[in-house]
C-alpha cells in the first residue's frame, strides 16, 4: 500500500504543475492582441544579435530583405518579433534571417486561426504554434513527470488530466 501512496503523492504534485501550467499556457494565450501575431525564435547558442524577421502577406508591417524586422525582445524563450497582422489575417509568411543567411531556411506560412504565437527552433524544418515551454514551465522536480498540453483556441476550461499505473 505504501507504493500507493507514494505514487497519489506524484499524481497530487503532478496535477498542481500541470494546472499552473494550464494556467500559464492560457494566459501567454490571451497576452497578446488579436490583431498580434508573435513570432519566437530560440537558438541553442542564445546569440540573437543581428537576427532579424522578414514577413509578407497579411501583415501591416513593411519590411524589405535588407531591413527586416527588428526583434521586439529576447526573454527566456529567445528572441521575438510582435507582428501586426491585417484585418482577418488568414496567412502570415516569415523568415528568420540574418543578412542572406536563413534559419532555419525554408519560407514559413503561419494561419493565425490556429493560435497568434508560433516558434521557431534554429536549424529545425518547421515551426510549431505556442510559446517555447521556458517561458512558463518552473523547473522539474526530480521524481516528477511533467505532462504539457496546447489547445490551438486557447480553451482549457473544463479538461483535466487522468493518470494511471
Amino acid at each position: 500500500m505504501r507504493g500507493g501512496v507514494h505514487f497519489q503523492a506524484h499524481m497530487k504534485r503532478l496535477a498542481t504543475f500541470l494546472t499552473v501550467a494550464l494556467s500559464a499556457a492560457a494566459a501567454a494565450q490571451t497576452s497578446l492582441p488579436a490583431d498580434t501575431a508573435r513570432v519566437h525564435y530560440q537558438r541553442a547558442d542564445g546569440a540573437y544579435t543581428g537576427w532579424g524577421l522578414h514577413v509578407w502577406e497579411d501583415t501591416t508591417a513593411t519590411v524589405e530583405w535588407s531591413k527586416p524586422l527588428a526583434q521586439t525582445g529576447v526573454d527566456a524563450g529567445g528572441a521575438y518579433w510582435d507582428v501586426p497582422l491585417k484585418a482577418g489575417a488568414a496567412k502570415v509568411g516569415f523568415i528568420v534571417h540574418r543578412g542572406d543567411e536563413k534559419d532555419p531556411g525554408p519560407d514559413f506560412f503561419a494561419d493565425p486561426s490556429k493560435g497568434n504565437e508560433v516558434t521557431v527552433t534554429s536549424g529545425k524544418a518547421e515551426f510549431a504554434y505556442g510559446a517555447p515551454a521556458a517561458l512558463s514551465d518552473p523547473p522539474v522536480p526530480a521524481g516528477v513527470a511533467r505532462i504539457n498540453y496546447y489547445r490551438p483556441d486557447g480553451k482549457y476550461d473544463g479538461w483535466g488530466l487522468h493518470a494511471w499505473e
